[in-house]
């Protein structure tokens, strides 16, 4: 459909009118969020529980990360969510070897 805003542009942004909704064709992403959050969070509103280290044993209980050989610090491997780095492009590897 023509955008008037958009000088009468149309936006293809497809829908998923299957099971699961648009997320069963849209890229499905797998983030944790920021290790600084769980921390602040626990402090500021008194989360017992809810620091990094303790939401990182969860995480790797429950994830089976496919991109690692075995456990690591930061992945597990026997859990039930099936983790992968299914597409990886140069632009993104730059960004990523950015953060570490």
């Amino acid at each position: 459909m023509a955008q008037q805003h958009n000088h009468n542009k149309s936006i293809y942004h497809p829908r998923g009118k299957v099971l699961g909704g648009s997320s069963s064709i849209n890229a499905m992403i797998y983030l944790r969020g920021s290790a600084y959050d769980y921390d602040q969070w626990q402090d500021d509103y008194h989360l017992q529980g809810w620091n990094w280290t303790q939401a990182l044993h969860y995480f790797k209980k429950t994830e089976s990360q496919q991109a690692a050989d075995k456990d690591s610090e930061f992945h597990g491997r026997e859990g039930n969510w099936y983790i992968d780095n299914v597409y990886r492009h140069w632009i993104t590897e730059g960004l990523v070897e950015g953060f570490h």
